[in-house]
């Protein structure tokens, strides 16, 4: 499957510090394509988002791709959305 050209403008927006967490991320793609691409049903996206510590590594590093950047960076973007989704 074709990269959405939303995952492209993501990237900018990373590389250019606008995209700091999954919020700013599905802003950008919407929930629904993310999922396309990631073979996921969109219950599973919307439980992924409110609970990102549910996440699979492989699954980020996919992610990751899509984005174009590496692994520790797509983490961070996790690890931003875990301090903004306190327990």
């Amino acid at each position: 499957m074709k990269p959405d050209n939303r995952f492209s403008i993501a990237a900018k927006l990373y590389k250019a510090g606008y995209l700091n967490d999954l919020d700013d991320l599905f802003e950008t793609v919407p929930r629904s394509v993310v999922a396309r691409h990631l073979g996921f049903n969109n219950q599973r996206i919307v439980n992924l988002h409110q609970h990102p510590e549910r996440w699979v590594l492989l699954d980020l590093i996919i992610l990751g791709s899509l984005i174009d950047i590496d692994r520790r960076e797509i983490l961070n973007i996790i690890l931003n959305q875990l301090d903004r989704n306190p327990k």
